[in-house]
């Protein structure tokens, strides 16, 4: 009976390894809030986009197709709501995530302006021919049924209008020194998916998902190990453990810029040095 005790005991320790456990607010003896973008096609978090080859995708991971995507599947299948960012009180569900996206690829598609006479006149042009044969018709999966989303949009549109957010992601999270530890903790607090235009080299945050909902669903997303097959990860340890290269866009509600990020990052590390030496 002991031994079944420890060996509980010792499952559960190791599920909770790479956890969170921030002090209590009595113990905080420094804080920030921190926003920070994570480049996912930088060469350090390209495993995070899953930008390898299929065949590499074996494992006891449900999710193989990045970060990105697996938060979106998980937001989808209504595991959890988003967050409308900047209040991050107001719930986004993902009906209207799916109207945001579509709204952005129409503007994509027009140019902002000026859609609507080309769209026209291409109708006038080539409207025969799309009677005669060339119609647009739903795509089926192959047992009759029909694969469109609302609006006359596939599975292939939707995911043609995902790229847009699989370039960038942000993490919000506290930065805590524990005074009794004489610790750093990283306290994340969301995660957030990113609308990148690339014409105007924008980055709109747009959705965030709360930390401790996409657990489980960053459990169960592979981290593709490109230099060791037999050392593959879920996201989650990744992301806790801290094996990704970010820049920071806002601490404490200040925005920054790449040269002040830069600054702030090094006064935050020099701090916590000198906090060390005493």
């Amino acid at each position: 009976m002991k031994k079944i005790l420890f060996l509980i005991v010792l499952i559960l320790g190791l599920n909770e390894l790479y956890a969170q456990f921030p002090p209590r607010v009595e113990d905080h003896f420094w804080r920030k809030k921190v926003l920070e973008r994570i480049d996912l096609e930088e060469k350090l978090n390209a495993p995070l986009a899953a930008s390898e080859s299929k065949i590499y995708t074996k494992g006891k991971y449900g999710e193989t197709d990045g970060i990105v995507r697996a938060l979106i599947n998980g937001y989808k299948d209504g595991k959890y709501i988003g967050y409308k960012y900047g209040s991050l009180q107001t719930p986004v569900t993902y009906n209207d995530f799916q109207k945001i996206m579509q709204g952005q690829a129409s503007t994509s598609t027009t140019g902002g302006g000026g859609g609507d006479d080309e769209e026209e006149e291409f109708e006038d042009e080539g409207g025969d021919e799309m009677e005669e044969g060339g119609a647009e018709q739903a795509t089926t999966d192959g047992e009759g049924k029909d694969d469109t989303m609302k609006g006359g949009k596939g599975k292939a549109a939707e995911n043609s209008d995902l790229l847009r957010y699989e370039k960038f992601i942000a993490i919000i999270e506290d930065r805590i020194f524990d005074k009794n530890k004489s610790d750093m903790y990283y306290d994340i607090q969301y995660i957030c998916l990113i609308d990148y235009d690339e014409q105007l080299g924008r980055y709109e945050t747009q959705v965030c998902f709360s930390y401790k909902d996409v657990m489980d669903i960053l459990d169960d997303t592979q981290y593709k190990n490109r230099n060791n097959d037999a050392e593959y990860r879920s996201m989650r340890e990744i992301i806790e453990l801290r094996l990704f290269k970010s820049v920071l866009t806002e601490l404490s509600g200040e925005e920054l810029d790449l040269k002040l990020a830069e600054k702030r990052n090094n006064q935050m590390v020099e701090y916590e040095h000198y906090l060390w030496e005493f």
